[in-house]
């Protein structure tokens, strides 16, 4: 579907170039890639963009099992380290953002393209 398309184009050639995520909803699925890479440059011009860093903390959700924290728990124990409780293995993602950045973005990337809602939490770190 097209909205597929628009996702996949999204995820595989814009995010990583660190731009606005509302300068993405200008794509369209029968253009070409190279014309629409083109237009999105020129649209920035020569605006200097002061950035941010942004960390996105992306965590099992409690209720859900961890069995990689499982098992690091356990070679922790073999390790010699006493007192070993519940280890959750997570990700942190860096991301460096425009100051203009709205923050409803940010959440909105972290949310449909950085975790899975249904088994994990993020949170977001200026």
């Amino acid at each position: 579907s097209a909205d597929h398309f628009l996702h996949a184009i999204r995820r595989d050639f814009f995010y990583p170039l660190l731009l606005p995520i509302s300068r993405l909803d200008y794509i369209h699925p029968h253009h070409s890639l190279k014309i629409q890479k083109i237009r999105l440059f020129e649209s920035i011009g020569n605006e200097t963009l002061r950035t941010m860093k942004i960390l996105v903390n992306v965590m099992p959700k409690p209720s859900v099992l961890d069995p990689q924290g499982a098992a690091a728990a356990e070679a922790l124990k073999h390790l010699g380290l006493a007192g070993v409780g519940r280890v959750r293995i997570g990700k942190v993602v860096e991301i460096e953002l425009p100051d203009n950045t709205e923050e409803s973005e940010i959440h909105r990337a972290a949310r449909e393209l950085l975790s899975n809602p249904v088994i994990e939490d993020y949170s977001i770190t200026k």
